[in-house]
């Protein structure tokens, strides 16, 4: 096994460790948890280590004068009180990071809507007092566990949903009954066509957090077989532009047997999906169709090595590139831009000289998205690193203001 040491300043350092996380960045993963008995727990899938946000699916049956119901299908029976159980799951996985959601609605029967601006506010008043910082409910659902925010899935054309968010925003915002306030999160789930049908007003808000697009079972804008992403592409640039102050996620199926269509294989994800939608300032991460199906298929488990090997080669790249500007001789009277341009113009040259990773992920990472034809970035988990001016300025010019003491070794991927 093959070691080679650069003794690099430690500006050089944190450049390098921006550059990694930019190329892979380990996307968040939400996921949905509730309707199907054999996806394991609660707090088995959190304890995968494989989602930041699990949305419990569903409250099926809410507004209208109904009696609201949580169905967790096959899991626990709430009416019966059982569901109490799940508290030390929801406290395992809030101890590990994981954002626990209730989502409300859903596609299955039960009924659900909003019948006024009042009905919208007691429907807010009992997630509040079910499910979060409240305490007028007893029995809570799910005993004492405090969710971290709720998800509007709503699969039904239906007003008052704006006035819904508004209310439960002003619940998070005074806090509970003793002054004490949490960061709740507040998210939906969209279909990709632009507005949404059932969630488009309430959208308009700006109130929403987080904002999974299902970009699946919709044919003009989900990914058509083939490599053709102009439908996802065009939906995604509507859905981010209208959301600035949320962060948006790529919904898709974790199985071709989770939807009607709109499946992406992982690999088909890194290498035609994530670079069309990486590039948005609010890009979030992806957004699975559910826990059972992921459990089923391994998408999430592939996903992660897929971008875990991606990181480790972007990693070597940096590394080879600081040896490369030496061994080209560039001193310190020439700039960051000169390189960019010797690199953009040496693509093949550059990329063969690495033997530890494959010429076609180094070529079209650097390539890709090329800017002014000669400051190539490297596009990451948000899209925010570009290897001419940000790589090229901070770590290449790092090398030459002198080198520290900080040693960083590299290993050669097999």
């Amino acid at each position: 096994m093959m070691f080679v040491t650069l003794y690099l300043s430690s500006s050089l350092l944190l450049a390098l460790h921006a550059l990694a996380a930019a190329a892979s960045g380990a996307v968040d993963i939400a996921v949905y948890w509730g309707q199907n008995a054999s996806e394991g727990t609660l707090g088995e899938t959190c304890g995968t280590g494989l989602y930041t946000y699990v949305n419990l699916a569903f409250l099926s049956t809410f507004g209208a004068s109904r009696a609201p119901l949580l169905n967790l299908a096959g899991h626990c029976d709430a009416a019966s009180g059982a569901c109490a159980s799940l508290a030390a799951d929801v406290a395992s996985c809030q101890s590990a990071g994981i954002k626990v959601l209730l989502s409300i609605g859903g596609g299955a029967t039960g009924g659900y809507n909003l019948s006024s601006p009042a009905d919208a506010q007691a429907v807010a008043a009992y997630i509040w007092d079910s499910f979060l910082g409240g305490s007028a409910a007893t029995p809570r659902p799910l005993g004492d566990a405090v969710l971290d925010g709720v998800d509007f899935d709503i699969e039904a054309p239906s007003p008052h949903y704006d006035d819904l968010a508004r209310s439960l925003t002003s619940l998070f915002t005074n806090g509970d009954a003793a002054g004490r306030k949490k960061k709740y999160v507040l998210a939906a789930a969209p279909q990709c066509p632009f507005p949404d049908a059932s969630l488009g007003t309430a959208l308009g808000t700006g109130l929403f957090d987080r904002v999974w697009v299902q970009f699946y079972n919709n044919p003009p804008c989900q990914y058509a077989s083939g490599g053709d992403v102009g439908g996802l592409r065009s939906a995604w640039e509507q859905w981010t532009a209208s959301l600035p102050s949320a962060t948006v996620f790529l919904g898709l199926p974790a199985s071709p047997d989770a939807a009607g269509g709109g499946f992406v294989d992982a690999e088909t994800l890194v290498s035609e999906v994530l670079p069309v939608v990486e590039s948005a300032a609010n890009f979030g991460g992806v957004m699975l169709w559910s826990r059972s199906y992921d459990k089923d298929s391994g998408f999430s488990v592939k996903l992660h090595g897929i971008l875990q090997n991606r990181d480790d080669q972007a990693k070597v790249m940096a590394l080879e590139m600081v040896r490369a500007k030496r061994n080209i001789g560039i001193g310190a009277d020439t700039t960051s831009t000169y390189f960019a341009q010797w690199l953009y113009e040496h693509l093949d040259q550059f990329c063969d000289s690495i033997s530890d990773i494959q010429h076609g992920f180094c070529s079209l990472s650097l390539a890709q998205h090329a800017a002014d034809g000669a400051s190539p970035q490297m596009t990451g988990a948000h899209g925010r690193s570009a290897i001419g001016s940000q790589f090229g300025g901070a770590v290449l010019d790092a090398t030459v203001q002198g080198e520290a003491t900080t040693t960083a070794s590299r290993k050669s991927i097999m």
